[in-house]
């Protein structure tokens, strides 16, 4: 058990980005950043620590500082581009909080109720909670308050 090296060129991963219900305009530009990230010996947590450092240094030297919640409000948790607060949205809530799956593109999206600043967990502790997921539903299903204004 271990690693190999295969001396012969082969492409060793497969990139797949869904954005639902969004089309490229020909005016339009898409830029796709990845980041390989690898560990030879570690364990999981190891990978995962890669990965937050990958994620910060992304967010601090190429994304830009301008904020991507779409106004008017919050609540497009996997951000498409039609801005609509659906059921997928809250799958993609439900699916980052109790079953790792991947986190909001947005963070301020998926702070519901806007509850202190945003902070995505390599930053320190995610601002997003079972709070925000009860808004959501309440929004959805009962009639309740929209969720916060975008800042």
């Amino acid at each position: 058990a271990g690693f190999s090296a295969d001396p012969t060129p082969v492409d060793q991963h497969a990139v797949m980005t869904y954005f639902a219900n969004h089309t490229l305009n020909a005016q339009d530009t898409l830029h796709v950043y990845t980041a390989l990230i690898t560990i030879m010996e570690g364990d999981t947590a190891d990978l995962r620590s890669s990965a937050e450092a990958a994620y910060a240094w992304f967010n601090a030297e190429v994304k830009p500082d301008c904020g991507c919640c779409m106004p008017p409000i919050r609540g497009n948790v996997d951000y498409d581009g039609g801005d609509i607060i659906d059921i997928s949205d809250l799958v993609c809530l439900v699916d980052y909080m109790f079953n790792s799956g991947p986190a909001p593109t947005c963070w301020e999206e998926a702070n519901i109720d806007g509850s202190g600043p945003v902070n995505p967990p390599s930053d320190g502790p995610s601002d997003i909670d079972i709070s925000d997921l009860v808004h959501l539903v309440d929004y959805m299903f009962t009639g309740g308050p929209p969720p916060t204004d975008c800042p």
